[in-house]
């Protein structure tokens, strides 16, 4: 049976090296943010997209976003998980496919294969850059988000980091094939943008 799941693209980082909030840079007539959830709704295995903003991006958003489907962080961290956890805390029994705003590149097959790969009871699926993990593009089952929230609750999460989470997880970590490496680029400054 394929997995129904709710997708999420991470906005709530700081652009603080691009200067400009990264979900809201054009290409075209679309904001980076949009062109992310149009690729997640072309999944047929996503209900519903939503996009994890911090609350300073509010007011911004909602001039692109309808606001129904912003979620501002609502749990006491920094960074991805942040947003990654409020999302779960909104929908506790759903499974999330996440996709960071600054990931343009990445296409729809290279999700598509996420989700091939994404069964119970594996608690979380990404990709593998030589070992290292690709934690913002990647599912991660609602069991598992519980499990985060839960030692986090309890002050025993040791690190806050994707990658940490992903380590405590019961993870699959798909490595990037060679013709795909170039979809992975981040883009963290204006300069990469040329």
């Amino acid at each position: 049976m394929e997995p129904n799941l709710i997708g999420v693209v991470m906005c709530g980082g700081q652009s603080l090296r691009m200067g400009q909030d990264k979900g809201l840079l054009r290409q075209g007539n679309l904001a980076w943010v949009e062109i992310a959830m149009h690729k997640i709704e072309s999944l047929e295995q996503v209900e519903n997209v939503f996009v994890s903003i911090n609350a300073s991006q509010a007011d911004q958003y909602q001039n692109v976003i309808p606001k129904p489907f912003l979620i501002t962080d609502s749990i006491d961290l920094h960074g991805p998980l942040a947003g990654l956890l409020s999302v779960h805390k909104q929908f506790p029994d759903q499974n999330l496919l996440i996709m960071a705003c600054d990931m343009v590149d990445i296409r729809v097959h290279t999700m598509k294969n996420l989700i091939l790969h994404f069964s119970l009871p594996n608690e979380a699926v990404v990709y593998a850059n030589n070992g290292e993990f690709e934690p913002l593009l990647g599912i991660y089952s609602a069991k598992g988000l519980s499990k985060i929230a839960g030692l986090l609750a309890s002050n025993l999460l040791q690190k806050h980091s994707m990658k940490h989470v992903l380590e405590t997880l019961q993870t699959v970590a798909l490595p990037i094939p060679e013709n795909t490496i170039h979809e992975f680029k981040n883009y963290n400054s204006a300069a990469e943008l040329k």
